[in-house]
């Protein structure tokens, strides 16, 4: 894996690493462009999809921020929708894959730095 930079999520820095299809299965994602891990602070982007890299990347953004600013845990509790589930995670990639193109438009891709700022890391 290699290490593309740190994005800002939330206040705290994520690693934005770029990975192989292995490393991606690895994950226990095979067929994954993109992931987003929430417990390593960390989100994987696929090597061999570099054109889609702005997208992707922003996909994955957006389930950072959702997951770690509490508003994926609002919008589902407020749907009556457990959180965790096949349901939850139906919702949360549907909720994404609508938003992410007229986000990305609206305000571009986050901005990768090469070395955390001063704020938090995980």
């Amino acid at each position: 894996m290699k290490t593309l930079g740190f994005v800002d999520v939330c206040g705290q820095n994520w690693r934005v690493v770029e990975c192989t299809g292995e490393e991606m299965e690895a994950q226990g994602h095979p067929n994954a462009v993109g992931l987003c891990s929430d417990g390593e602070c960390q989100i994987y982007l696929l090597d061999a999809c570099r054109k889609d890299r702005k997208d992707t990347l922003f996909h994955e953004y957006m389930h950072a921020v959702l997951r770690s600013s509490g508003a994926l845990y609002g919008l589902l509790t407020s749907a009556g929708v457990p959180f965790l589930g096949d349901k939850s995670d139906a919702i949360e990639e549907t909720f994404i894959r609508v938003l992410t193109p007229h986000l990305l438009k609206a305000f571009g891709p986050p901005k990768i730095k090469k070395c955390p700022s001063s704020t938090k890391t995980s």
